[in-house]
């Protein structure tokens, strides 16, 4: 406990969990960084099961109101609900370390969005290394963010391509990553379908064939 009696200034950590220290430890040490900006956490060391009792017991639900930038691994992260502790967060990375464990759109189910304290209107940064396989997933995930965000990088396919350009997130956002993942294709980016595509009417206003939301929709007005 020594060292959650130092008075300590840093304003970046980076620490791998080990199955060695407690949670107790860790989130009274990291209660003591009132000037903590950059928060990184991953679960170490990769696939040991002795780090399992880590997965059960951590919980970041802390108030760590300095945090502007969280970088943390998929498997200490249960649901989104520990956002209502970093009311400063502008930047959120949840790194995919285990493919095992609980996936994000599993975090987004364990989100009781109605209970949020007030939605996360400073999140203006999303990285979100894990597929997000469900039509809801992103939806939902806006919901508690709102209108805030400027840049996501997210694993995606045709279909949640076009959820995302059908959320409200598009009124925002200025930069998009997207990561392959099943393949984002022609059809994908255009929502016009492959079969019209690659046809020989490509001398045709092809816009009429359009039945999916494509691209253009993520262009704000």
């Amino acid at each position: 406990m020594e060292i959650c009696s130092t008075k300590l200034k840093l304003q970046e950590l980076d620490l791998e969990i080990s199955p060695l220290l407690e949670t107790p430890l860790l989130n009274s040490f990291l209660l003591t960084l009132k000037n903590l900006e950059i928060l990184r956490l991953r679960r170490f060391p990769l696939f040991n099961p002795f780090t399992e009792n880590i997965v059960e017991s951590f919980s970041l639900n802390l108030p760590l109101s300095t945090i502007r930038t969280l970088e943390i691994s998929n498997t200490l992260v249960h649901s989104l609900e520990f956002l209502n502790y970093l009311p400063r967060l502008e930047a959120l990375d949840i790194i995919l370390r285990d493919y095992r464990n609980i996936s994000f759109c599993e975090m987004i189910e364990n989100t009781n969005v109605t209970e949020f304290f007030t939605p996360h209107y400073i999140l203006k940064r999303v990285f979100i290394e894990a597929p997000l396989c469900s039509f809801t997933c992103i939806s939902r995930l806006f919901n508690v963010i709102t209108n805030s965000l400027t840049c996501v990088k997210l694993r995606l396919n045709d279909e949640m391509f076009w959820t995302l350009c059908e959320s409200c997130v598009q009124m925002t956002l200025k930069e998009l990553h997207i990561i392959a993942w099943e393949g984002l294709t022609d059809e994908g980016i255009t929502g016009i379908s492959h079969s019209v595509l690659s046809s020989s009417m490509h001398s045709l206003d092809l816009t009429s064939y359009r039945n999916q939301p494509y691209v253009g929709r993520l262009k704000s007005n």
